[in-house]
C-alpha cells in the first residue's frame, strides 16, 4: 500500500507558495501604508535619516548625500535639518538648519534659516542667518532680516529689511556688500522700503 503526502502534488506545492508569498505581499503593503499615515503626522524632515514628507499629488525628492527637492507645486511645513543642500521650487514654511540653500525661480520660503550659502532666485521672507555667502539673483526678493560674511546683489534683486554682516566675534570687521562686481561698501545696509539695484543711492557713488 502506498501513502502520498497531501502536499506531493505540484499543484498543491505551487497554490501554497503563491498564499505565502500574497500573503507577505500584503503585509508589507500594510506596513507601507502605516508609515505614510505616520509620517503626515509630522513636521520635521531629516535628511540624515532620509526621511521626506508624503504628498498626495507631488513630493519632495532627497538622496543619501543629503541633497533635498522641493518640487514645485509642493507645500510644505515644519522644520528642515540637516541638509547638504536644499533647493525651493515649491513653497516652504518653518525653520531651516543645513548648509547651502537655493530658493529657485517660482519658489517661496518663509521663516526663519540657519545655513551657510544661500542664493535667492524666488522669495525669501524671514530671518536668516548665514555663516558664508548670500546671493541675490535679479528676479529674486528678499522680505526681512538677514545677517551674512558676504553678499552679492544682481541689478533688479529687491530688498525690504535689514542686512548686515555677521560680526563673528571681531565688532570692527565687516565684510563687503557686492552689487554686480561694483566697489565694496563696507557698511551695513538697512532697507525700510522695496528697493532695487537701480533703484539705490549708494553713499560713495552721490558724494
Amino acid at each position: 500500500m502506498m501513502f502520498k503526502h497531501k502536499y506531493d502534488s505540484p499543484s498543491q506545492r505551487t497554490n501554497t507558495s503563491s498564499l505565502v508569498e500574497g500573503n507577505l505581499e500584503i503585509d508589507e503593503g500594510q506596513r507601507a501604508v502605516k508609515e505614510i499615515i505616520n509620517s503626515r503626522a509630522k513636521n520635521a524632515y531629516s535628511i540624515v535619516d532620509n526621511f521626506v514628507a508624503a504628498s498626495s499629488e507631488q513630493t519632495s525628492f532627497s538622496d543619501k548625500s543629503g541633497n533635498m527637492t522641493v518640487g514645485p507645486g509642493v507645500q510644505m511645513q515644519g522644520a528642515i535639518r540637516n541638509f547638504e543642500k536644499l533647493v525651493i521650487l515649491g513653497s516652504s514654511e518653518g525653520e531651516l538648519e543645513g548648509e547651502n540653500l537655493t530658493i529657485g525661480e517660482g519658489g517661496f520660503l518663509k521663516g526663519t534659516a540657519s545655513i551657510r550659502n544661500m542664493e535667492v532666485v524666488g522669495e525669501f521672507q524671514g530671518t536668516a542667518s548665514v555663516a558664508g555667502h548670500v546671493h541675490l539673483r535679479s528676479s529674486g526678493s528678499i522680505d526681512g532680516q538677514i545677517t551674512y560674511s558676504s553678499i552679492e546683489i544682481e541689478n533688479g534683486g529687491k530688498i525690504k529689511g535689514e542686512m548686515s554682516p555677521a560680526q563673528n566675534g571681531h565688532s570692527n570687521k565687516k565684510s563687503p556688500v557686492l552689487l554686480n562686481e561694483d566697489a565694496p561698501i563696507e557698511d551695513t545696509v538697512k532697507f525700510s522700503s522695496a528697493t532695487s539695484r537701480d533703484e539705490e543711492d549708494l553713499d560713495g557713488s552721490s558724494k
